[in-house]
């Protein structure tokens, strides 16, 4: 060993994260899509969206504009999950809410492909 080397030890650690089929399939969306942004956080659902117009008289938006203003419609218990198993972290510097996957998140569905 040269005088300058340090002795390197690897290490492996195996992590086992219980979520659900769905938010796995939110997870590989996020993956295709490259992010999730949500624009309208304060509705948990176009319909939760509608009653609120309807009880304030504006005229809501279709909900395909919902949809595509919020990931899809993507029910935001799923993108909870996610962040609470720690496969997605929030991008600080976006205008909306904004989530992209990180370096676990990306390691599990690579060992997870065939899922």
């Amino acid at each position: 060993m040269k005088e300058n080397e340090k002795k390197m030890k690897s290490l492996t650690v195996t992590t086992i994260i219980d979520i659900s089929d769905e938010a796995f399939n939110v997870l590989k969306k996020i993956y295709d899509e490259g992010y999730a942004e949500f624009k309208d956080t304060q509705y948990d659902s176009y319909d939760e969206y509608f009653k609120a117009a309807m009880n304030e008289k504006w005229l809501p938006m279709s909900m395909e504009r919902f949809n595509k203003r919020n990931f899809g419609g993507v029910k935001y218990e799923y993108i909870n999950e996610l962040c609470e198993a720690n496969l997605i972290s929030n991008v600080s510097d976006a205008w909306h809410l904004t989530y992209k996957i990180n370096s676990l998140g990306k390691k599990m569905l690579e060992e997870n492909e065939s899922q």
